[in-house]
């Protein structure tokens, strides 16, 4: 015979830590549901709404690398609220920690490639040189133009084809004085000296290689965030 639920109003101590513990307890007896009597807005009901956001995205960040070695992971036994401030809440801040640098590195590494890229398309020029021309009073300018673009301009005596990229011209406008510009964008140097770039990628790469190691020494543990973020969301 299905009962009809009653309501009850709790009253409890203006004590988070008693509050946690009330409630605990009542949700061990799986007799009741609590919800608060309006939704409350509080520091601590925000402060466990980001730790939701955080558990989240530290779970997703194993779960990539979980689908990138195709080798799941058990999920941990049910835990308790109270027992979610010790080596839970750690390894959540260490994935996070973790994958933000990798996200930093991968995108250095992308950067720094790119770089290398433009250093193969247009030669090793560095910034110094330009500077140096500069002060001698020889100002150079670097453009990639189409077809249509590069026959506007090609008859000038101060613009020069330094090669081709793609189907685009790759011009070189060198004159004595520093106003005179194409009016076209124009193309900057990499914010990566070609000197030892080479080098600097693979040390990014080592780096990057050891964010996602630790990643993966860290997916064993996956179950206990798993564990902690439905706690978190059982309750609230």
């Amino acid at each position: 015979m299905i009962e009809k639920m009653k309501k009850v109003m709790l009253c409890t101590p203006d004590s988070p830590q008693e509050v946690d513990t009330d409630l605990t307890i009542l949700g061990q007896l799986g007799v009741v549901h609590i919800t608060p009597l309006q939704p409350a807005e509080d520091e601590s009901i925000n402060e466990v709404e980001n730790r939701i956001k955080e558990m989240q995205t530290a779970i997703a960040a194993l779960e990539h690398e979980e689908e990138e070695s195709e080798s799941p992971q058990d999920a941990a036994p049910h835990m308790e609220l109270s027992t979610l401030k010790g080596e839970e809440i750690s390894l959540m801040q260490k994935v996070l920690d973790t994958e933000n640098q990798r996200i930093q590195l991968d995108k250095l590494l992308t950067e720094q490639m790119d770089a290398l890229a433009w250093y193969q398309s247009w030669g090793e020029i560095a910034a110094g040189d330009l500077e140096a021309l500069g002060k001698a009073g020889v100002f150079v300018r670097l453009y990639l133009l189409s077809n249509k673009e590069y026959k506007s301009v090609s008859t000038r005596t101060d613009v020069h084809q330094v090669g081709i990229s793609g189907e685009k011209h790759q011009l070189a406008l060198v004159s004595e004085s520093p106003e005179s510009r194409l009016n076209f964008d124009e193309v900057t140097l990499p914010p990566f000296p070609f000197e030892g770039l080479e080098t600097q990628i693979g040390q990014s790469r080592d780096k990057l290689r050891a964010m996602e190691d630790k990643l993966k020494e860290f997916r064993s543990k996956k179950g206990l965030l798993l564990a902690a973020l439905e706690e978190l969301n059982r309750r609230y």
